[in-house]
């Protein structure tokens, strides 16, 4: 059976609380009767899942439907909670996506030109396009729950100047792309016809790479170190910079949200038809931001298990509201940038009660989390961190020192990377290339991957523009995405992402930035292999369960 091909069962998660915005209607459903104002969504509702129940908790004491997160703000029907469902830890499930498809043969605001697979060709598809045209239009947010964004592609021109330059594109969604043949024998599209399809960005006049990727969680906002996969929309993104406002959070993203606000109005436009004015969009993302930091969700009970913070357990997103964070905290290179005690990985502590528990179900989640922090991964190989040129945080012990990465890791752990105490993201900034970009990633093969499109850069002198040796194949790469090499132009960049925020897994399946990963035993597959860690069938299945209790 096709990995990708609708596993959903029959959605079976009754949204208890949670708005669902059809066509652009606001209807809020509260189990056992209505809710006695309809703005204002409790603390104590809940999400169920396969897992069991997530939920979101607000220090605000509840969430405020009137906030513009939830409204149409622009020319367009779409709302932010479009691609940031609180019934998916505010992100989108790909079941969620196909349910809305199937619900409304096409029509819900998701669905608008600019999330399809090839924009362009959406945006031509007849007004009486039957459904086969939209599935297919739309493929890749129905099967892996992935949304459009139109990166600019730093240039060999610029200054300062990319270190590689694109040479090929081979995207599904664009077959009728005129070819050229390379100097290594490779067929690929043309970049130069390429552009002319995707444009350029009005910021940078760059031009811009359609690139496909999961949207992140906007809650847990408290322990982020940077904003989007890539870095951007951070306020100073490199991660040798310092942070800003942590942790209030006032200075991490950048003000103006024009990516953001351009996805609800693609035209500029605000509801009314007037233009935004640049303090109406920072009003926007203040608004937006004022909401997404009082946000803390987690999954709060797991079948057979019951609830997350019983019998001393400490799940749950309560818990998790109150868990302290400060930039630099058990960082894995440098240790502890407040304590200065060396980095633990024993990161995670929420189940250690139940490490005995005679309930089966619990002691398999305390064993899982027993996994996370062993010590038994082979981390090598890793782009952004083995014999990678690294610098160091100037807030850190180091003050900004650059230092050469360690070749291997031999006696890693899964909090290696993601070494936040109870939280899962990386302490600091350390954009990492683990291969999931690779055109057929470890364990889960070319089929994980196969409706993204494949871009072949080539490493160039930055000095006179001229290719390196092709018949060198380490100067030719072939990526799904080029990550935050786009952004920044450097080579040894390509293929990094951040390490995202782990609480809330059970509710927004597929994983990792591109959905390769169907379910988290998947996740475990792909990590188990590219990691040469081992994992025993039992070992895998608590530590699904563990990942599952986040």
């Amino acid at each position: 059976m096709n990995r990708i091909a609708h596993r959903a069962k029959d959605l079976r998660r009754r949204r208890l609380s949670w708005a669902v915005a059809l066509a652009g209607a606001v209807v809020l459903c509260v189990t056992g009767g209505a809710f006695a104002d309809k703005d204002r969504v409790p603390n104590r509702n809940g999400e169920k899942n396969d897992a069991g129940v997530m939920r979101t908790f607000t220090t605000a004491g509840f969430v405020d439907r009137t906030n513009p997160f939830f409204q149409p703000v622009g020319s367009t029907p779409r709302t932010c909670e479009h691609c940031h469902f609180a019934s998916d830890a505010f992100s989108l499930s790909a079941e969620h996506a196909r349910n809305l498809f199937d619900k409304s043969h096409g029509t819900h605001p998701l669905f608008l030109p600019d999330a399809a697979n090839n924009p362009v060709a959406a945006q031509a598809l007849p007004p009486n396009a039957s459904r086969a045209q939209l599935r297919a239009a739309y493929s890749l947010m129905l099967e892996k729950g992935l949304a459009v964004s139109k990166v600019p592609l730093r240039l060999p021109t610029d200054n300062p100047r990319a270190e590689f330059r694109l040479v090929g594109v081979v995207d599904p969604s664009i077959p009728d792309l005129p070819t050229t043949t390379l100097p290594n024998g490779d067929t690929v599209g043309k970049p130069d016809a390429y552009f002319a399809l995707t444009g350029t960005d009005p910021a940078t006049g760059d031009p811009r790479l359609w690139l496909h990727r999961r949207p992140l969680p906007t809650t847990n906002f408290k322990f982020l170190t940077a904003a989007l996969w890539d870095g951007r929309n951070t306020a100073n993104p490199n991660p040798e910079d310092p942070p800003v406002g942590i942790p209030t959070l006032s200075g991490l993203l950048t003000v103006g949200f024009d990516a953001i606000v351009g996805r609800l109005a693609p035209d500029n436009k605000a509801a009314d038809g007037h233009t935004f004015t640049v303090v109406e969009k920072n009003v926007l993302a203040q608004q937006f931001l004022d909401l997404e930091v009082t946000l803390f969700t987690a999954q709060a009970e797991a079948h057979g298990a019951g609830r997350l913070d019983a019998r001393g357990a400490l799940g749950g997103p309560e818990k998790l509201a109150g868990e302290p964070f400060y930039f630099g905290m058990n960082d894995v290179l440098e240790g502890d940038f407040k304590t200065l005690q060396p980095f633990d990985p024993e990161a995670f502590m929420i189940y250690r009660a139940w490490e005995n528990d005679p309930n089966p179900h619990r002691a398999s989640i305390a064993r899982g989390e027993k996994l996370f922090n062993s010590l038994r991964l082979n981390i090598t190989g890793v782009g952004g961190l083995n014999n990678a040129s690294i610098t160091l945080p100037i807030s850190g012990p180091s003050h900004g020192a650059t230092i050469t990465g360690p070749a291997s890791i031999p006696n890693g752990a899964c909090s290696s990377c993601h070494d936040l105490p109870n939280v899962g993201d990386h302490s600091t900034r350390l954009p990492i290339d683990i291969g999931v970009v690779e055109p057929a990633p470890v364990a889960l093969g070319q089929e994980a991957v196969s409706g993204l499109p494949v871009f072949t850069f080539h490493r160039i002198d930055p000095n006179t523009n001229q290719d390196l040796d092709w018949s060198n194949p380490s100067n030719t790469r072939r990526v799904t995405d080029p990550g935050r090499a786009a952004r920044t132009g450097k080579w040894a960049h390509i293929g990094e992402f951040k390490g995202p925020i782990l609480r809330g897994l059970a509710a927004r399946a597929p994983y990792f930035h591109n959905g390769m990963a169907d379910t988290l035993e998947d996740v475990v597959d792909f990590y188990n292999e590219r990691f040469q860690v081992g994992l025993t069938k039992q070992e895998k299945t608590d530590l699904v369960a563990f990942l599952n209790s986040l």
